[in-house]
């Protein structure tokens, strides 16, 4: 029997300030779904023309075979090609998405420099307009829940991109240290991005993490770290792209 998954990621181009396409808004987003020998594919334009005159050049998905990749419209229609006026502002398109269970999908994004974040697996992967592929499974637990978002597309621009998780000098401070039960974090500054806390033991494996989603003017975390036996410890603070924060810090438990 032939399970068939079906779920919905939102795509949100991110594109305040000066854009990164040539700093004009225009741009063409590619994006195939594959597994084994199926594979679809779906493209997102954005020109500087017209809307009505854009959207006469729009492709409705006409079927849709084992596995199938779409752009939502306005009124949930899926396009295999949408095209769009140019760039301006924040814009938020939904992605349709559908296969079977398997562990061997691949998301390939090209043409646009993006961020692809899988909120169920947590990692973000930073997409050059060179392309990039991101590897996934899907399982009938999908099913269950069609209307979540797992994926978020970000386009952002490239000034934005390299300004720092907060400032550098002295970014955070944790305690108490050593430590019994629960940690605490505290930035200088109030995070202005979704970040990862890891603890990893002497050996280097990890013994705990969590993912902590942008919280406006909230500067102070706490770590419920469970059990864990008495020893030398590291923690680590990753910003949304996966890069350190500070230096790694050393934790006692007691």
């Amino acid at each position: 029997m032939m399970f068939r998954i079906v779920f919905y990621a939102l795509v949100s181009l991110n594109c305040a300030g000066p854009l990164c396409l040539a700093q004009t808004g225009e741009g063409r987003l590619k994006i195939t779904l594959s597994c084994g020998d199926f594979s679809d594919q779906c493209i997102l334009v954005f020109k500087k023309v017209g809307g009505e005159v854009v959207r006469d050049r729009d492709a409705l998905k006409i079927g849709e075979g084992y596995i199938s990749v779409a752009i939502l419209g306005v009124k949930q229609q899926h396009f295999s090609i949408l095209e769009q006026p140019a760039l301006k502002g924040d814009t938020d398109y939904g992605l349709f998405v559908k296969g079977f269970p398997s562990e061997h999908y691949q998301l390939r994004i090209e043409g646009m420099d993006v961020i692809l974040q899988d909120k169920l697996e947590k990692p973000l992967l930073f997409v050059p307009s060179s392309g990039a592929a991101y590897h996934f499974s899907m399982d009938i637990h999908v099913d269950s829940n069609p209307e979540e978002c797992r994926f978020t597309l970000h386009f952002e621009p490239s000034e934005k991109r390299k300004m720092s998780f907060i400032n550098q000098d002295k970014v955070l401070t944790v305690y108490p240290n050593p430590w019994k039960e629960k940690l605490t974090i505290r930035f200088k500054e109030s995070p202005q991005r979704d970040f990862d806390v890891l603890i990893r033991d002497l050996a280097g494996s990890l013994v705990w993490n969590r993912h902590f989603n942008y919280a406006p003017d909230l500067n102070e975390f706490i770590l419920d770290c469970g059990k864990q036996s008495q020893g030398i410890y590291f923690l680590q603070v990753l910003d949304a792209l996966q890069q350190p924060v500070s230096e790694t810090i050393k934790l006692i438990h007691e």
